[in-house]
Protein backbone atom coordinates (compact mmCIF):
# COMPACT_ATOMS: atom_id res chain seq x y z
CA UNK A 1 0.00 0.00 0.00
CA UNK A 2 3.09 2.38 0.83
CA UNK A 3 4.64 2.10 -2.64
CA UNK A 4 0.96 2.33 -4.56
CA UNK A 5 0.66 5.83 -2.13
CA UNK A 6 3.95 6.77 -3.14
CA UNK A 7 3.11 6.46 -6.86
CA UNK A 8 -0.41 7.99 -6.45
CA UNK A 9 1.03 11.31 -4.59
CA UNK A 10 3.99 11.48 -6.05
CA UNK A 11 6.52 11.77 -2.56
CA UNK A 12 6.85 9.51 0.25
CA UNK A 13 5.84 12.23 2.89
CA UNK A 14 2.48 12.90 0.94
CA UNK A 15 2.05 9.16 0.98
CA UNK A 16 2.82 9.24 4.67
CA UNK A 17 0.32 11.33 5.57
CA UNK A 18 -2.55 9.98 3.01
CA UNK A 19 -1.69 6.94 4.51
CA UNK A 20 -2.55 8.04 8.16
CA UNK A 21 -5.84 9.52 6.69
CA UNK A 22 -6.60 6.90 4.70
CA UNK A 23 -6.87 4.32 7.13
CA UNK A 24 -9.67 6.54 9.30
CA UNK A 25 -12.17 6.69 6.00
CA UNK A 26 -11.72 2.97 5.93
CA UNK A 27 -12.57 2.21 9.36
CA UNK A 28 -15.19 4.92 9.59
CA UNK A 29 -16.56 3.13 6.04
CA UNK A 30 -15.98 -0.15 8.20
CA UNK A 31 -14.46 -0.88 4.59
CA UNK A 32 -10.80 -2.89 3.71
CA UNK A 33 -7.77 -0.36 4.01
CA UNK A 34 -6.31 -2.14 1.02
CA UNK A 35 -9.40 -1.11 -1.01
CA UNK A 36 -9.59 2.18 -0.10
CA UNK A 37 -6.11 2.98 -1.15
CA UNK A 38 -7.13 1.31 -4.28
CA UNK A 39 -10.06 3.77 -4.57
CA UNK A 40 -7.41 6.65 -3.85
CA UNK A 41 -4.83 5.31 -6.11
CA UNK A 42 -7.36 5.06 -9.11
CA UNK A 43 -9.00 8.49 -8.33
CA UNK A 44 -5.46 10.10 -8.43
CA UNK A 45 -4.45 8.51 -11.61
CA UNK A 46 -7.86 9.28 -13.29
CA UNK A 47 -7.88 12.63 -12.21
CA UNK A 48 -4.52 13.78 -12.76
CA UNK A 49 -5.19 15.95 -15.22
CA UNK A 50 -7.74 17.41 -13.37
CA UNK A 51 -5.61 19.21 -11.06
CA UNK A 52 -7.41 17.68 -8.45
CA UNK A 53 -5.56 18.71 -4.64
CA UNK A 54 -4.64 15.40 -2.72
CA UNK A 55 -7.53 17.03 0.44
CA UNK A 56 -9.75 16.84 -2.86
CA UNK A 57 -8.95 13.74 -3.30
CA UNK A 58 -8.77 12.56 0.09
CA UNK A 59 -12.64 14.31 0.36
CA UNK A 60 -13.80 12.11 -2.69
CA UNK A 61 -12.20 8.74 -1.78
CA UNK A 62 -14.14 9.32 1.81
CA UNK A 63 -17.30 10.38 -0.29
CA UNK A 64 -17.52 7.32 -2.10
CA UNK A 65 -16.36 4.89 0.57
CA UNK A 66 -19.20 6.35 2.95
CA UNK A 67 -21.56 6.33 0.17
CA UNK A 68 -21.25 2.42 -0.30
CA UNK A 69 -21.58 1.74 3.59
CA UNK A 70 -24.81 4.09 3.61
CA UNK A 71 -26.21 1.50 0.39
CA UNK A 72 -25.34 -1.62 2.06
CA UNK A 73 -22.84 -2.58 -0.63
CA UNK A 74 -20.52 -5.58 0.51
CA UNK A 75 -16.72 -4.95 0.34
CA UNK A 76 -16.29 -6.71 -3.19
CA UNK A 77 -19.38 -4.61 -4.62
CA UNK A 78 -18.11 -1.66 -3.12
CA UNK A 79 -14.41 -2.26 -4.56
CA UNK A 80 -15.41 -2.95 -7.94
CA UNK A 81 -18.08 -0.21 -8.20
CA UNK A 82 -15.83 2.05 -6.92
CA UNK A 83 -12.75 1.18 -9.46
CA UNK A 84 -15.46 1.83 -12.25
CA UNK A 85 -16.23 4.92 -11.36
CA UNK A 86 -12.35 5.98 -11.41
CA UNK A 87 -12.35 4.42 -14.76
CA UNK A 88 -15.38 6.33 -15.95
CA UNK A 89 -14.26 9.98 -14.84
CA UNK A 90 -10.73 8.74 -15.79
CA UNK A 91 -12.10 8.86 -18.89
CA UNK A 92 -13.57 11.84 -18.63
CA UNK A 93 -17.43 11.12 -18.43
CA UNK A 94 -19.73 8.79 -16.44
CA UNK A 95 -20.94 6.35 -19.21
CA UNK A 96 -22.12 3.22 -19.89
CA UNK A 97 -20.41 0.01 -17.55
CA UNK A 98 -19.01 2.69 -15.44
CA UNK A 99 -22.44 4.31 -14.84
CA UNK A 100 -24.67 1.69 -14.46
CA UNK A 101 -22.09 -0.38 -12.09
CA UNK A 102 -23.22 2.89 -9.81
CA UNK A 103 -26.65 3.19 -10.37
CA UNK A 104 -27.22 -0.87 -9.37
CA UNK A 105 -24.82 -0.89 -6.28
CA UNK A 106 -24.77 2.81 -5.08
CA UNK A 107 -28.12 4.55 -5.31
CA UNK A 108 -27.31 7.31 -2.44
CA UNK A 109 -24.26 8.04 -4.74
CA UNK A 110 -26.54 7.90 -7.77
CA UNK A 111 -28.50 10.16 -6.09
CA UNK A 112 -25.89 12.93 -4.99
CA UNK A 113 -24.95 12.96 -8.58
CA UNK A 114 -28.52 13.55 -9.99
CA UNK A 115 -29.15 16.45 -7.55
CA UNK A 116 -26.07 17.84 -8.79
CA UNK A 117 -27.40 17.75 -12.82
CA UNK A 118 -30.99 18.50 -11.54
CA UNK A 119 -32.27 15.68 -12.36
CA UNK A 120 -33.67 12.39 -10.96
CA UNK A 121 -32.00 8.78 -10.65
CA UNK A 122 -33.40 7.29 -13.71
CA UNK A 123 -32.52 10.39 -15.92
CA UNK A 124 -28.41 9.55 -15.52
CA UNK A 125 -28.25 7.12 -17.97
CA UNK A 126 -29.77 9.47 -20.74
CA UNK A 127 -27.28 12.12 -19.33
CA UNK A 128 -24.40 9.44 -19.66
CA UNK A 129 -25.26 8.53 -23.06
CA UNK A 130 -24.93 11.88 -24.34
CA UNK A 131 -21.40 12.48 -21.96
CA UNK A 132 -22.84 15.38 -19.65
CA UNK A 133 -21.74 13.48 -16.70
CA UNK A 134 -18.28 14.77 -17.41
CA UNK A 135 -15.72 14.41 -14.31
CA UNK A 136 -15.41 18.09 -13.75
CA UNK A 137 -18.71 17.90 -12.44
CA UNK A 138 -19.36 14.82 -10.89
CA UNK A 139 -16.09 14.96 -8.73
CA UNK A 140 -17.53 18.10 -7.41
CA UNK A 141 -20.89 16.95 -6.60
CA UNK A 142 -19.08 13.70 -4.95
CA UNK A 143 -17.21 15.83 -2.62
CA UNK A 144 -20.07 18.03 -1.68
CA UNK A 145 -22.10 15.23 -0.28
CA UNK A 146 -19.80 13.86 2.06
CA UNK A 147 -21.11 15.70 5.06
CA UNK A 148 -24.56 13.92 4.23
CA UNK A 149 -22.43 10.91 3.63
CA UNK A 150 -21.04 10.90 7.24
CA UNK A 151 -24.35 12.05 8.53
CA UNK A 152 -26.37 8.91 7.29
CA UNK A 153 -22.80 6.71 7.69
CA UNK A 154 -23.48 8.03 11.78
CA UNK A 155 -27.01 6.48 11.91
CA UNK A 156 -25.99 3.23 10.60
CA UNK A 157 -25.56 0.86 13.39
CA UNK A 158 -22.49 -1.03 14.57
CA UNK A 159 -21.78 -4.68 14.01
CA UNK A 160 -19.46 -7.28 14.32
CA UNK A 161 -18.57 -7.63 10.66
CA UNK A 162 -17.59 -3.56 10.83
CA UNK A 163 -15.84 -4.28 13.79
CA UNK A 164 -13.84 -6.90 12.49
CA UNK A 165 -13.11 -5.17 9.26
CA UNK A 166 -11.16 -2.15 11.81
CA UNK A 167 -9.67 -4.59 13.91
CA UNK A 168 -8.35 -6.28 10.78
CA UNK A 169 -7.35 -2.51 9.58
CA UNK A 170 -5.34 -1.57 12.39
CA UNK A 171 -3.89 -5.09 12.32
CA UNK A 172 -2.64 -4.14 8.74
CA UNK A 173 -1.61 -0.55 9.75
CA UNK A 174 0.55 -2.23 13.37
CA UNK A 175 2.27 -4.73 10.78
CA UNK A 176 3.17 -1.98 8.33
CA UNK A 177 4.47 0.14 11.28
CA UNK A 178 6.53 -2.40 12.42
CA UNK A 179 8.21 -3.19 9.23
CA UNK A 180 8.57 -0.18 8.29
CA UNK A 181 11.11 -0.05 11.78
CA UNK A 182 12.88 -3.15 11.22
CA UNK A 183 12.33 -4.29 7.56
CA UNK A 184 11.54 -7.51 8.65
CA UNK A 185 8.83 -8.21 5.51
CA UNK A 186 11.05 -7.11 3.19
CA UNK A 187 13.94 -9.69 4.50
CA UNK A 188 11.78 -12.84 4.29
CA UNK A 189 10.44 -11.86 1.24
CA UNK A 190 13.84 -11.68 -0.25
CA UNK A 191 14.86 -14.78 1.59
CA UNK A 192 11.86 -16.51 -0.17
CA UNK A 193 12.73 -15.65 -3.20
CA UNK A 194 16.19 -16.53 -2.97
Amino acid sequence: MAGRLAIATGSVEAAAVAQGKLLAIANSARAEVDSVVTVYSRFAAATGDLGTSQEDLLRLTEAVSLSFRVAGASTSEASASAIQLAQGLGSGALQGDELRSVLENNIPLARAIAAEFGVNVGQLRALGKEGQLTADRVIPAIIASLGTFQDQAAQIPETIGGALVVLRNELTAFIGGLNSATGVTSFVAEAIIF
